[in-house]
């Protein structure tokens, strides 16, 4: 037999098996297709080695060629490994990774090509090989590739990762370079020292240390996750094997020396066929039998795996504690064939024990507390009432009194116990096995952590119904003091509705006979009591118009704000509001400049509460600006609008207060400090004044350097309405004068 085919067979097949195995597990890891194509690598590589020295003359020197080439992927694929295992990427900034694909690609190219093997010889020993002027540049790729691959392993020892990865990495290192170092020697070194390429061919060989090493860390350490799925694949596999051969051989020794007839390799493979058919159907009829024999001599029997994936899908079922708690011991007394099963879960903030599940005898917090105390003496596992010593007698009895038959600690995280298991006696009378009590230790444990969850959940149910109450109070309350509120607001509203009324008849007599002695009805005056008689004049108007604002509001609350339009010339109403605001300004060393225009159209407006828009704007500008400040009234006549506005450069509206100023009784901190007699409601009414009229408030001010007010109509509707207007006047008779 040839002894290099066997190599290639060998060390080709394991290889190409196993890149198989893991490609298939994962095709999508990155990792995993590495690997595949160093395996496959090694196959072609041991594959073109043997057929240099074994095939067909003509193409000894091809096959030679490829040889180094499949050389180089190896070298690539270790590259690739160090850098992506387990950590990918690791060589991605480094200058190195960078140049060896250049020194890959050049000397992929050159492989094929007479500068690095001119001639191939095929002898008795082998292939004789002629090596080029390039063949160095052969050698430095694999040691670079050698170096660039432990260089990335030596990184990824550094990186952040596992005990268990560093002890993969160890082993594929141990492997590849063990290789690499003996197949550089074998198959480069030492045919160029000897001129003779003998040693080559047990480079496949070689191989196979990487793959047994590799093999190793896939059985001890987990490698590529595909430990148990290879276990098991090789098991299957030997077992058939096995069984073929119990049975084949046995037939043929009784068919050829007992019964003296030869059996014919025709008759045998069909024994073998058969044979592994049977063993195919071994495991189901095995299956089948053991239920049947189970259901028929183990009342008590049942699947623990079964359980198991039944309790973990009533565990994610519901986060609702006692709905969980309720479905888990149901489950477990039914599987486990028990009288009962409960929790018992201790309420801190109550005198009684809660107990969740199928019932049995009660037991008070003192006696709960005294079984607290006697299990402490145990270990923390499930405690068996038929396995306990008569040095346990006192718990014993205690288990006996509650026909507790097996308890299990509930723990959390942090070692404190949520409560107890607690599961009764098994309905046929037998006692619990060391297995059954070991299930219901791995039941324990799942049910702690599915209790942590749920008392987490029930916590903040409790909570959350807790803080709905209070909210709910809360509610109740501040309803309360709204109606409060209320009653106290319409209190106010009906007291300043009635004041008002009450003081807009006296106070308009004063205005009015300070008017007459103003005009001389009562005799001539002196300059100076001109000038007293003056302020009192405009402190009466300015009254008018504050009691004229509470009427407003009043009768906004009470839906009797009614716009009353008329047709009204702007320019005309400012210039009158100005008239009497201008000794104010004089008085207060203020420049009071009014751009009036030529010509403004007539506007369907209510005039009386204008008025009182303008004469507030440009009241509170005399009063909010300095001594030496400037005050520009604007009215502009625009295409499709008219605009009114207010510059001063006063002390201005902080930034911060502007959103509320037009609030109803709000006034901005520093208009307090220079007006304090002032009542918040002049911009209040003036925006629902404007606004009621189809305008649009004008506003802009910075603290420090004055303010701008003002508003704007469309004069589309406004005209029409005072065109109609004037033209039904017109259109009127005017009734005879008796």
């Amino acid at each position: 037999m040839n002894i290099d085919l066997v190599i290639l067979v060998s060390s080709g097949a394991t290889s190409m098996l196993l890149a198989t195995i893991i490609l298939l597990r994962n095709p999508h890891a990155r990792i995993n297709r590495i690997f595949a194509l160093f395996s496959l690598s090694i196959s072609l590589w041991a594959t073109c080695n043997f057929l240099a020295d074994n095939g067909p003359a003509g193409l000894a020197l091809l096959f030679t060629r490829l040889t180094f080439v499949f050389g180089l992927f190896i070298g690539l694929s270790i590259v690739l490994l160090g850098g992506n295992f387990p950590t990918a990427n690791i060589l991605k900034n480094k200058r190195v990774n960078k140049i060896f694909p250049v020194f890959f690609i050049v000397t992929t190219v050159v492989s094929m090509t007479p500068l690095l093997v001119p001639s191939v010889e095929q002898t008795s020993k082998g292939a004789a090989i002629e090596v080029g002027p390039l063949y160095s540049l052969f050698l430095v790729t694999t040691l670079f590739a050698l170096s660039l691959f432990i260089y990335g392993l030596r990184l990824q020892f550094k990186a952040p990762i596992t005990l268990v990865q560093k002890s993969q990495i160890k082993l594929v290192l141990a492997g590849v370079v063990t290789y690499g170092v003996l197949a550089i020697v074998a198959n480069l070194i030492i045919p160029i020292l000897v001129d003779n390429w003998t040693s080559s061919r047990y480079g496949p060989v070689f191989a196979l240390v990487t793959v047994a090493v590799i093999g190793y860390a896939i059985v001890r350490h987990k490698l590529f996750d595909i430990r148990l799925y290879a276990a098991r694949s090789l098991g299957y596999v030997l077992s058939l094997a096995v069984a073929a051969l119990l049975y084949a051989i046995p037939a043929v020794l009784l068919t050829t020396y007992m019964l003296d007839t030869p059996l014919h390799a025709g008759p045998l493979s069909i024994l073998v066929i058969i044979t592994l058919a049977v063993a195919f159907l071994f495991q189901p009829l095995k299956k089948f039998f053991d239920n049947a024999t189970t259901r028929l001599f183990y009342q008590d029997a049942y699947d623990p795996q079964d359980l198991f994936n039944k309790f973990n899908q009533t565990l994610v079922a519901s986060v609702d504690l006692e709905k969980l708690l309720s479905n888990a011991t149901e489950l477990i007394s039914s599987n486990l064939k028990s009288e009962y099963c409960s929790v018992i879960i201790e309420q801190q903030a109550s005198t009684r024990i809660r107990v969740v599940g199928m019932a049995h005898t009660a037991m008070n917090k003192e006696e709960f507390r005294h079984l607290e105390r006697l299990l402490k003496d145990f270990t923390g596992g499930p405690v068996a009432t038929d396995y306990l010593s008569q040095e346990s007698h006192v718990l014993k009895s205690l288990l006996q009194k509650y026909q507790i038959a097996v308890i299990a600690p509930l723990f959390e995280r942090a070692g404190q116990e949520l409560g107890y298991l607690v599961v009764g006696s098994k309905k046929s009378g037998s006692p619990y096995s060391t297995a059954d009590i070991t299930v219901i230790a791995t039941l324990s444990n799942e049910l702690s952590i599915a209790m942590q969850n749920a008392l987490r959940v029930e916590e903040i149910q409790n909570f959350n119904r807790t803080l709905q109450e209070r909210i709910e109070d809360a509610t109740r309350k501040l309803r309360r003091t709204n109606e409060r509120l209320r009653v106290l607001d319409q209190t106010k509203d009906d007291f300043i509705s009635m004041a008002s009324h009450q003081l807009r008849t006296p106070l308009t007599s004063v205005k009015g006979y300070v008017s007459m002695v103003l005009d001389g009805d009562a005799g001539k005056i002196t300059g100076l009591q001109r000038k007293l008689l003056n302020q009192s004049f405009i402190s009466s108007q300015r009254m008018v118009y504050l009691i004229s604002d509470l009427l407003n509001v009043s009768r906004l609350k009470t839906g009797k704000f009614i716009i009353e339009g008329i047709p009204t010339n702007i320019a005309n109403v400012i210039q009158e509001e100005i008239e009497q605001l201008v000794e104010a300004a004089k008085s207060r060393n203020l420049t009071l400049t009014y751009h009036k225009p030529e010509h403004f159209p007539t506007l369907m407006l209510d005039e009386t509460k204008l008025r009182q828009v303008i004469m507030n704007f440009i009241d509170n500008a005399i009063y909010y600006t300095p001594a030496g400040g400037h005050i520009t009234i604007n009215l502009v006549d625009k295409p499709q609008t008219v605009e009114f506005t207010v510059v001063d450069d006063g002390m201005g509206v902080p930034r911060a207060e502007q959103h509320h100023l037009f609030s109803k009784f709000y006034r901005a901190p520093n208009a307090k400090r220079a007006r304090p007699d002032g009542t918040g409601l002049g911009l209040f009414m003036a925006k629902k004044v404007i606004l009621a009229q189809g305008g649009a408030v004008i506003f802009r001010s910075q603290e420090g350097q004055g303010s701008t007010f003002g508003f704007t109509f469309s004069k589309h509707k406004l005209l029409a309405e005072a065109a109609k207007t004037a033209e039904t006047a017109k259109n009127t008779p005017v009734a005879a004068v008796k």
